[in-house]
């Protein structure tokens, strides 16, 4: 479940009980690459990461009502003047969990990714954009942690964060970043080690007032009777996949969706088992994406292959046929689509901020938030095919380039139907 005011809240409470203590890295756990925007697009490459002049400092607290422990890491200083900059970081055996004895039987049932400033405040975004946040569990921790994502057969995506994770204000804010499993449930540590990797970027005007922001961790963990939940965006395949391979967009691990109309992009997968989903969510480019369906059913039965995607990473270009957005809908509809939800209307997807809003050189406009659209806990996926479709539209913003970086994930946590609860 993603959080709200109530886990912000709980999470101040513990914090300012916090007695931070210093982490000794070694040169192994920790890597980090600043660039502008144009050098992220045309150089970024593993030759950039280099040990940082920055520190790790520790929370740790007993929670003996929950019998869990709670755990922080605070990462950084992190130093910016806005021009959308890329912080990248790679940070292995997150919260030090591979001295821990049988943490291999560990759940986490709580946690968080957040920017924080000097003090500990939470930053919004803006003037902090969490472009692509990630806590990994997976093979032996370190080859999740270099590869900088888990397609682990099991899902070990523990916990993640991005620019459209924060809620509007009236819907909990910065609150939404935090997320927790439904009762009686927890995410295993199966490996006994987490990494994470992270990319950030400070979205104020260019060359605005220098600031510095730490990137903040925390999981909460038990070794208390719960039953396994999984966060299922990799397990099912929508976490982007499959990309364009060999090119700028691939080595993104993104979707290449032209800039200058309509186009549409699909992708099949087969659920194998029975699950029970809670906590669903998308995670897209908002700008350009007018919709996302998810229906039952694989894409030919559904009339797509009438649409096909000229790379598997690719969008079709819709004017190329002659055909828009709702003709697509029409034929998914006319051949018995069976919609399981569909992402939020774009209007609701967006919250105004005020010009220096937080801090100095936060441009006046829109920005993304997190809305959970038409999905609710409780969906049943058994043995079938699953069908995600991404409508984007043109983006005039973007009209010097000919394609656009874009992501169509859908996902969340959930648990075999046979440990299923009531949501």
């Amino acid at each position: 479940m993603y959080g709200d005011v109530t886990n912000l809240n709980v999470y101040t409470e513990r914090r300012m009980a916090c007695h931070w203590s210093q982490v000794n890295l070694s040169d192994y756990q920790i890597g980090y690459a600043f660039d502008t925007s144009k050098q992220w697009w045309s150089e970024m490459n593993d030759s950039l990461f280099t040990i940082p002049q920055m520190n790790v400092h520790r929370c740790t607290q007993n929670l003996q009502k929950l019998d869990a422990q709670f755990i922080i890491d605070k990462l950084g200083p992190f130093n910016s003047s806005g021009g959308y900059d890329w912080h990248v970081v790679k940070y292995a055996d997150t919260f030090g969990l591979a001295s821990v004895n049988n943490s291999s039987s560990l759940f986490i049932i709580e946690g968080s990714i957040l920017p924080v400033d000097l003090q500990g405040a939470i930053l919004p975004s803006p003037p902090i954009h969490a472009h692509h946040w990630h806590i990994n569990s997976g093979g032996n921790g370190d080859v999740c942690f270099i590869d900088g994502f888990c397609a682990e057969e099991n899902g070990l995506w523990v916990l993640q964060t991005h620019g459209d994770s924060m809620c509007r204000v009236d819907h909990g804010g910065v609150g939404c970043y935090f997320q927790q499993s439904q009762p009686g449930f927890g995410i295993p540590l199966k490996y006994g080690k987490l990494g994470f990797f992270g990319e950030t970027n400070d979205i104020r005007a260019m060359n605005s007032k220098p600031m510095a922001h730490w990137i903040e961790m925390s999981v909460t963990l038990t070794e208390h009777a719960v039953k396994e939940q999984y966060n299922l965006d990799w397990r099912f395949g929508f976490g982007n996949m499959p990309w364009v391979a060999d090119d700028i967009y691939g080595k993104r691990m993104t979707l290449k969706v032209p800039t200058k109309g309509e186009s549409l992009h699909w992708k099949t997968v087969a659920v194998v088992g029975c699950y029970v989903l809670g906590a669903v969510n998308f995670h897209t480019h908002h700008e350009m994406t007018r919709d996302m369906w998810i229906l039952r059913g694989n894409g030919v039965s559904l009339g797509l292959d009438t649409f096909r995607n000229p790379s598997a990473g690719e969008a079709l270009m819709l004017g190329s046929m002659n055909v828009t957005h709702n003709d697509v809908k029409d034929v998914i509809i006319s051949n018995g689509g069976v919609l399981i939800c569909a992402i939020a209307p774009l209007r609701e997807r967006f919250e105004f901020v005020p010009k220096d809003n937080v801090w100095l050189g936060t441009e006046e406009g829109y920005y993304e938030r997190h809305v959970r659209g038409s999905c609710r806990d409780g969906i049943v996926l058994n043995n079938e095919d699953l069908t995600l479709v991404g409508f984007f539209a043109a983006n005039f913003l973007k009209s010097k380039m000919e394609f656009f970086a874009q992501h169509t994930n859908w996902g969340g946590r959930g648990q075999r139907c046979a440990d299923s609860y009531e949501p």
